[in-house]
């Protein structure tokens, strides 16, 4: 009898044994969907057990001590093995997820429901005793003398971190109003000066930035109205290039919705050839008929001379632009659309060249006419991590673009 009693508790040591070496060594993980930011967890990584995230399901397969398999449990297609460490990029299906927080499990059972543990612990309620009416105490005072004062109750909107991106785009058409000067004379209000552009940009950690090249410059119109002293000032074979950067912050609302405030710098510097037809005084070196003919007053206008010219000058337009930005947006997992708005607080536009008219030269000047800008924006992933996207924008700029890009 003692001998089968002994036999008995052996091998229960030795069941406890196995399992606490089964135990360890199990690994739990998180996986956050890299475009939305939606997390799922934790999972533990032992052969058998589920995972259910982006409402779909896998089931993890036996792989070597360090990596991790998945298949597909309805197709019973093979993802992986990947290295199971933190911040690494997988495929399942055709989502994106990262292994956003790893920890060893420390649990008795690998097997079993994780979240479960991890939920909340069951409120205390007071226990319910009946007293009679007379009998029911008050409550004591408190020692905080604003204590009877309502308080609203905190209000946080979740950050949002949007995934790294990078986009090459172009812009066939591009379209700026400025009101003109030319010395103290004004000149043309809400001419339009065009351009195109091309060139690409990234976010990381919602700062931006964006660098591109700047052609086929012009203005429509005239920058002054024609008089017999000037006429036909324009501006036109227009190069150069810009940069531009800033930071957004975004926020959730609710849902797929959120909210974006940010601000930018930008700088553009662009060269272009300045026509006019202008009166110009020119000296000829002989002495006018007029002069011949008088010793006096007509001797002062010896070899003077005012004809009307064609007057061509390369001048270089430089602009540095403070912009508040902000608007909403809608992301899901493969598309999204938003609405935003800009406002410039600071904008600084010099030339360097000058007109020449009669004996003076003028320098040139401008300011934007609209402050305002108001765009709507929309973006496709037609195939994992890749996407494409179109923009489209009036009031300070007028502008459509077009971008093809890659989340990281």
């Amino acid at each position: 009898m003692k001998k089968r009693i002994s036999t008995t508790l052996v091998l229960l040591a030795l069941a406890l044994q196995a399992q606490a070496q089964a135990t360890k060594g199990y690994t739990m993980f998180w996986l956050t969907e890299t475009i939305t930011g939606t997390t799922a967890g934790p999972f533990v990584n032992k052969p058998g057990n589920r995972v259910r995230a982006s409402g779909r399901e896998w089931t993890i397969l036996a792989a070597q001590p360090g990596k991790i398999l998945f298949t597909d449990t309805a197709a019973q297609d093979l993802y992986g093995p990947y290295d199971l460490v933190l911040q690494r990029i997988i495929d399942l299906g055709d989502v994106a997820f990262s292994f956003s927080r790893i920890e060893p499990f420390r649990g008795d059972d690998p097997s079993a429901d994780i979240a479960s543990r991890t939920s909340p612990a069951p409120r205390i309620r007071r226990p319910t005793i009946v007293r009679p009416e007379r009998w029911e105490p008050d409550e004591l005072p408190g020692t905080n003398p604003a204590e009877h004062a309502k308080r609203p109750s905190a209000f946080s909107l979740e950050k949002l971190i949007r995934p790294p991106t990078a986009v090459l785009w172009y812009e066939p058409f591009r379209e700026i109003k400025y009101d003109w000067s030319v010395g103290d004379y004004s000149g043309s209000r809400g001419a339009k000066t065009e351009t195109t552009r091309y060139g690409i940009s990234g976010a990381w950690r919602n700062f931006f930035f964006e660098g591109g090249m700047v052609s086929d410059a012009e203005t429509a119109g005239s920058l002054v109205p024609n008089g017999a002293f000037l006429s036909d000032l324009c501006l036109s074979s227009g190069s150069g290039y810009m940069l531009r950067g800033g930071y957004c912050h975004s926020f959730v609302i609710d849902g797929g919705w959120n909210g974006n405030l940010g601000g930018c710098l930008s700088c553009e510097k662009t060269e272009y050839d300045m026509r006019a037809s202008t009166f110009i005084r020119r000296d000829t070196g002989e002495a006018t008929a007029d002069a011949e003919a008088s010793d006096t007053e007509a001797a002062g206008e010896t070899g003077i001379q005012y004809t009307h010219e064609h007057f061509e000058e390369s001048v270089e337009m430089e602009e540095f632009a403070l912009t508040f930005l902000g608007g909403i947006d809608y992301t899901s997992q493969y598309w999204g659309v938003g609405l935003y708005f800009t406002l410039d607080l600071y904008t600084d536009t010099s030339f360097s060249g000058s007109v020449a008219v009669r004996d003076e030269t003028f320098d040139l000047s401008a300011d934007r006419t609209h402050p305002i800008a108001v765009m709507i924006a929309g973006w496709y992933s037609p195939f994992a991590d890749y996407r494409v996207g179109a923009s489209a924008s009036t009031g300070a700029e007028t502008l459509i673009r077009l971008g093809f890009g890659k989340f990281f």
